[in-house]
């Protein structure tokens, strides 16, 4: 089984698009690369969804174990 590392941060920052969209998980690859960005109306929401994704997926024929890591500022 493969076994992927994926930094995230939870930060406080002002949507663009949303006013009510206050805190925003963002996921990186070691070298510091954003995968992803997702925006919560609370911080509460944001590190519920972390604990969500933690876990083994299927991707293809072979299962991937996806850890996170919080990454300092």
């Amino acid at each position: 089984m493969e076994t992927q590392v994926i930094y995230y941060k939870i930060i406080r920052e002002t949507s663009k698009y949303n006013k009510y969209i206050k805190w925003f998980a963002k996921c990186y690859r070691h070298n510091g690369e954003e995968i992803s960005s997702f925006g919560y109306r609370t911080e509460k929401e944001a590190r519920n969804s972390i604990d969500i994704l933690k876990g083994i997926f299927p991707v293809g024929s072979r299962l991937i174990n996806y850890v996170y890591i919080e990454k300092g500022e």
